[in-house]
Parts: structure tokens; C-alpha cells; sequence
């Protein structure tokens, strides 16, 4: 009885969710559209909306090929891409791209389209989800107009967020502060902006000289913040260093709140530049204030790689003192093992301009990863390499975590799908080049569906992580075991003949079946063998491993099969176990 009351609940819970499925199918503002084949087999009224058709009927009667132009934006035939597309999705699962489609009388109007695969009893259906992208090129296109504006002008303009993050400076501020020119398709040009300017306060210290950052900092912005505006005369750097007087007007944007939400500020220049005394002065001026506000290390090096200038963080993550870094060859502070990659990089800012490298700095708490910035700079006359180096330790730390989380299967903690594709790659190379002979096993429990049947899905995941400590303990060290999918399991055996993947599968199935599983008693395993051969792709692989393990569960189970195809010696070898 109560199995049959579980019957009913799973029945409306089915019918809730074709139910709530049917409101959003027909609610969406997205097209959402079935076919198979070159016919169309559904559709929501969304995309009979969008696309200007009368009527289902009408829509299911018309090719998909006539709601696109004959070629995209790209140059590409139409129905040529689109069928690329079709067999993306239907291969990989799902297409995401952009599209010119075309409506029924003929307007044409840009897209996001999401395909999907959908496995049905009667064979494989696509869905397409199809949404209206007009009004986001539109306002795209405006915005473009608006900084193309901007662009033009002679002045400098630019702008901060609410919390003080620079995120627009036009092409007349780049050009003078240096920075590369902007991407065409970074509309505002964050990725272009230095670190300094996520504040106000970094922005001050980057563009200003300090008595000019003094000036915006206790008379401009405190003004501006309660009247809304700000004008008086300041100065900026230029990309030489050269203070550039200007007269600047600052505007607080407040929303309906009263909360800022930006800043703007517009610098005109009214003077010529200063002499170079007075350029070299203020250059002594801002890089002391950037030494003493900087998070990471700083640097400048002379023309044979010694330090003559460094903040105070340099002293206290190397530990050693003023007078032992004066005149150091830089060299010296990173281990021997990255000295002739990093004195590469040295070269390459006084031959280059500039240069990024990643490299480990000895610290005193050991060999600690940074991130270092170098741009050649001329101080009365001489080059000199500016530098910037910032710990990416904890960086580093998150990029294995998550490249761990990416591959490891939550549950058995075993390698998943993805990382095994990839080793499995590996492997073929290996083969390939070096002829090493290697065995695939795939595993499968048998009557799982049973255990999570009977005592229900939290004590199947128990029983699959029992299994996965029997499996992993009969593994050799250099031997690949992973998470294939629900209860099977696949194992790479590098340097092993059928004969000794045979032996190793039978020692699997003993393992399984000689002691209970708790909770659930005996169980067994099926086991599936395949070599690798001259000529082979990942997919021939598993295709003759599927069949192999196929082929023991088909003649009763608890078994090993070794492919028939493989080599004579253990062509057809099976091996079985009664419970």
C-alpha cells in the first residue's frame, strides 16, 4: 500500500510539473520552438508573436530556412550555419550563439539562440529558445554614439561608480596617462584601467599629483558631495610624468534615493607643460606617494637589474633591511630556479617597454608566487624598470580548489567524466607515439536501481562510496579510476595486456562480492575490458568497452568480459562468480 501511495504522489508530481512546464512554455516572452529534422513540430505564442505568424498551423508549415536571411552577418550561408548549429547541439547537448533570423514578411532582427537536445522514445528532438535582442543592440548602438562623442572631444572625461570605482575614461585620458588603446569591443574600457582605479582614492594617487589629489580630496570632492558640483584649477600626469595644469569640474550624480551613484569629472588643459625640473619634481613627489599607498611591492631597478628605489613593503616581505637592498641585483630575491626566466623578462622591459610575469619571490615566510608589472621609465635621461609585484598566493590556492571541484565527483570523490576524457587523450598520445600497451575497464554495479528502489537514494550514495574505497584499494598507483556516471565506474590500466586487466577485473569482482555492504548485503559487478589499438579515437574505445560490458551483464553478471576483438591470448576471456 504504501508503495502504491509513492506511485500516486510521483504521478502528481509529474502532472504538477507538466503543468507548471505548459504556463511557462506558454507565458515566456522567449520563443520557444520544437523540430526535428527540417520541420518545425511546436511552438509557444511567443514566437508566433515574434516571428508575425497567423497560427500554429501556418507555423508548422513553413521551412526554417525562410525564417533567416540567406546569409548571416558573418558571411555565412544561412542554412549552412544553422545546420552546423543543429549538429553542435544534438552532439555536445546545447548551441549558444547569436542569429539573424527573419520574420514571416520578411524584417530581420538580431538574436540569442539556446539549442537544446531533447531524447525522446521516439529519437532525439531540438528545442530552441529564441530571444529578441533589437532593443539591447539598439541601446548598444546609442551607447557607442555617446562614447564615440566622448571620444572626440579635447578634454578629459571621466567616470567613477558609486562605491568610487573609475569606469569610463575617454580616449583624449588614455592617450595621455599612456594606456594601450581601447578594445573595440570594451564599450567603457574597464579592462584597460589600472588597479589604482577601483577607488577615488587610488584614482587620486594615479592620475594627480599629490598636492593636486590634496586639493580634489578636502576641497573638491567634500563640495561637490553636497552641492552637486565642484570647479577649481588642478593638474594631472601624463604619461611622461609631466604635471599638465588643467581646469577641472567635478558632478555628483545622486538617484532618487539622494545615493550617489556617480561622478563625473571633466579636465581641460590651460597650460603649456612645466620644464623638466619641475617635471622631475613632481615625479619624486608621486612616486613617494605611491610607495607609501601601494598594497604590493614596489620597485625600480637600474639599468643592470639593482634596486635603487623600493617601498617599505619590499623590506618587510624579504626581511631584510634598507641598507642590504640598496644596489641588490634583484636576481637574488627569486629562486634559482625561475633567476633565468625572470632576468628574461628584466631584459625584455629595457629592450620592449613593458612586461608580465609570473614568478615565486623569496619572502620570509618561503617561496611565496607573485604577480609582477614592469615598465621601462627615463629619469634624467637613463632607463630604469618600474616595477609592481602583488601575492597572488591565495589566487593560486582558489584556482586548484576549483580546478578540483571541476574535475573530482562530489560524491565518491573520484575523478569525474571531464578529467578522465582528458587523461584518456593523454593516454592515446602515449600509445600512439610509444606503441605502451594499456587496458580499459569500465564497471557497472548490478541491480543498483534495486538498492535505491528498496532502501532508498541516501543509502545507494552510501553504498557507492563503499564501492568506490573497494575499487580504489585494488588499484596500482599508476592506475586511473573514475566516476563514469550513476554506478559506473571506469578504470585506465597503463602497461597492461588483456590477460593482466583480466586478472585485475576477476580481483575486483572478489573484492565486491566476498563481504556485504552494509545496510544492503551482498552485491556484485559487472566488468567490461577493452586494449587500446594502432588507429584508435576515444570513442572506438568506449564503444568496445560498452560492449564488453554489455556482454557480461547480458549473460548473468558478476562477471568480466574481455572484448572478443582484443588480442587471441585473451580474446573472449570471461570470468563469472555466483552469489
Amino acid at each position: 500500500m504504501a508503495h502504491g501511495n509513492g506511485l500516486e504522489t510521483t504521478q502528481e508530481d509529474v502532472a504538477r510539473k507538466r503543468q507548471k512546464y505548459q504556463l511557462a512554455f506558454e507565458q515566456s516572452r522567449d520563443a520557444i520552438i520544437f523540430f526535428a529534422g527540417e520541420r518545425f513540430q511546436d511552438c509557444n505564442p511567443a514566437t508566433l508573436a515574434m516571428f508575425r505568424v497567423p497560427d500554429l498551423a501556418t507555423f508548422v508549415s513553413i521551412h526554417p530556412g525562410d525564417l533567416s536571411p540567406l546569409y548571416q552577418p558573418d558571411g555565412r550561408i544561412s542554412r549552412e550555419a544553422a545546420a552546423d548549429r543543429i549538429d553542435e547541439a544534438l552532439s555536445e547537448g546545447q548551441a549558444f550563439f547569436e542569429w539573424r533570423h527573419r520574420t514571416w514578411d520578411g524584417v530581420d532582427f538580431p538574436t540569442e539562440v539556446l539549442l537544446s537536445r531533447i531524447d525522446t522514445d521516439d529519437g532525439a528532438l531540438v528545442q530552441a529558445l529564441v530571444r529578441d535582442i533589437s532593443e539591447q543592440r539598439r541601446l548598444e548602438d546609442s551607447l557607442r554614439r555617446f562614447a564615440a562623442v566622448l571620444d572626440s572631444t579635447p578634454d578629459i572625461v571621466a567616470m567613477h561608480d558609486g562605491d568610487g570605482a573609475m569606469f569610463y575614461l575617454n580616449a583624449t585620458g588614455a592617450r595621455l596617462v599612456g594606456l594601450p588603446e581601447r578594445s573595440s569591443g570594451d564599450l567603457w574600457g574597464r579592462s584597460e584601467l589600472p588597479p589604482e582605479t577601483k577607488s577615488l582614492e587610488g584614482t587620486l594617487r594615479w592620475i594627480h599629483p599629490s598636492w593636486a589629489a590634496e586639493k580634489i580630496a578636502n576641497e573638491g570632492l567634500p563640495i561637490a558631495t553636497k552641492e552637486g558640483s565642484w570647479r577649481g584649477e588642478t593638474a594631472v600626469l601624463d604619461r611622461e610624468g609631466k604635471e599638465v595644469p588643467v581646469s577641472q569640474v567635478i558632478i555628483v550624480h545622486r538617484d532618487d534615493a539622494g545615493d550617489i551613484h556617480q561622478i563625473s569629472t571633466f579636465l581641460q588643459d590651460i597650460s603649456e607643460r612645466r620644464g623638466l625640473e619641475d617635471q622631475l619634481r613632481r615625479e619624486k613627489a608621486i612616486s613617494e606617494s605611491i610607495l607609501a599607498g601601494l598594497p604590493g611591492i614596489f620597485y625600480i631597478l637600474d639599468g643592470q637589474g639593482q634596486l635603487v628605489r623600493w617601498n617599505d613593503r619590499v623590506e618587510a616581505v624579504t626581511g631584510r633591511s634598507s641598507e642590504e637592498l640598496d644596489g641588490l641585483d634583484a636576481l637574488v630575491l627569486i629562486p634559482q630556479e625561475e633567476k633565468k626566466r625572470v632576468a628574461k623578462a628584466i631584459a625584455k622591459v629595457f629592450s620592449e617597454g613593458s612586461t608580465v610575469i609570473e614568478s615565486k619571490l623569496c619572502t620570509v615566510e618561503g617561496d611565496t608566487p607573485y604577480l609582477f608589472n614592469g615598465l621601462r621609465i627615463e629619469l634624467n635621461g637613463q632607463p630604469y624598470l618600474l616595477g609592481v609585484g602583488l601575492d597572488i598566493a591565495r589566487q593560486k590556492q582558489l584556482e586548484v580548489s576549483l580546478e578540483r571541484e571541476a574535475t573530482t565527483d562530489p560524491l565518491t570523490g573520484l575523478y569525474n567524466r571531464q578529467r578522465f576524457d582528458a587523461e584518456m587523450e593523454r593516454a592515446l598520445a602515449r600509445h600512439a607515439r610509444y606503441g605502451t600497451e594499456t587496458a580499459l575497464v569500465m564497471i557497472d554495479l548490478d541491480h543498483f536501481k534495486k538498492v535505491n528502489d528498496t532502501y532508498g537514494h541516501d543509502v545507494g550514495d552510501r553504498v557507492l562510496v563503499e564501492l568506490t574505497k573497494r575499487l580504489a584499494g585494488e588499484m596500482r598507483q599508476p592506475d586511473f579510476l573514475a566516476r563514469w556516471g550513476g554506478e559506473e565506474f571506469v578504470a585506465l590500466l597503463p602497461e597492461t595486456d588483456p590477460s593482466e586487466a583480466a586478472r585485475m577485473a576477476e580481483r575486483l569482482c572478489r573484492c565486491i562480492e566476498v563481504e556485504p555492504f552494509p545496510e544492503v548485503g551482498g552485491l556484485t559487478i559487472s566488468l567490461g575490458i577493452t586494449s587500446f589499438r594502432n588507429g584508435d579515437t576515444l570513442n572506438m574505445l568506449l564503444k568496445r568497452v560498452d560492449n564488453a560490458l554489455y556482454e557480461a551483464k547480458r549473460t548473468g553478471r558478476n562477471r568480466v568480459v574481455v572484448n572478443g576483438e582484443d588480442s587471441a591470448a585473451s580474446a573472449g576471456q570471461v570470468s563469472s562468480f555466483s552469489l
